[in-house]
């Protein structure tokens, strides 16, 4: 599991690409960095995992945050999302617990509207996460598959009784009676001289019990 127990700062590039289970949920540019005196100009991503945050000018600045961690009680990288007035106006705050490091974090994002929306979706998504964490583990249930193998099982017994039932007719016919030679006649069903069934049955009959797929 990749999923970031603290917030991470000037990490690699391979980092900074999507991991496992991770998809994109919004991108915005020139979002600044309030973190320092002047600020710095970025691209800001949104994942349904994390935060991405990286320089326009040095890409090699940049920073993550994970909406969630390891499955441990009161592990959370995100505490509180907040809409905050600092000296550069209107401003998305990220506070983060003290196990992840204690971090204030805020992004200028201009204009108010935009700041609005990207503050709703980061809210929802990390609500989500909460309830339904993601740890890029793929599973299939075991019953699935087994449910399969009884139903072939099922249809190799029904084959079976009819097989039972064609041997059960046969033995019936040849069983009584006189077993001595008849005369052979042409049969039209068949297409050649056969020796005539018992008064009771014909060829054909007898044919319609011998199944298709028996050469």
């Amino acid at each position: 599991m990749w999923h970031d127990n603290e917030v991470r700062f000037d990490i690699s590039h391979s980092n900074m690409q999507l991991q496992s289970g991770e998809l994109t949920v919004d991108k915005l540019d020139m979002i600044e960095d309030t973190k320092g005196n002047a600020g710095d100009l970025g691209k800001l991503i949104v994942t349904n995992l994390r935060i991405l945050w990286h320089s326009l000018s040095l890409p090699r600045i940049n920073l993550s945050i994970g909406y969630n961690t390891f499955i441990t009680v009161n592990t959370k990288i995100l505490h509180t999302i907040t809409i905050r007035t600092s000296k550069f106006g209107p401003t998305l705050v990220i506070l983060s617990t003290e196990a992840s490091g204690g971090y204030v974090l805020g992004f200028r994002v201009n204009p108010l509207q935009q700041l609005h929306i990207i503050h709703k979706e980061v809210s929802i998504l990390f609500s989500e996460f909460r309830k339904f964490p993601i740890f890029g583990v793929e599973y299939t249930f075991e019953h699935q598959a087994s449910s399969q193998e009884e139903v072939n099982v099922e249809h190799f017994t029904e084959i079976q009784d009819n097989q039972s039932e064609i041997s059960n007719v046969f033995g019936y016919y040849f069983s009584e009676g006189n077993t001595g030679q008849r005369k052979p006649n042409f049969s039209i069903h068949l297409g050649l001289a056969a020796e005539e069934p018992r008064e009771s049955s014909t060829l054909q009959n007898l044919w319609e019990l011998i199944p298709s797929c028996v050469n």
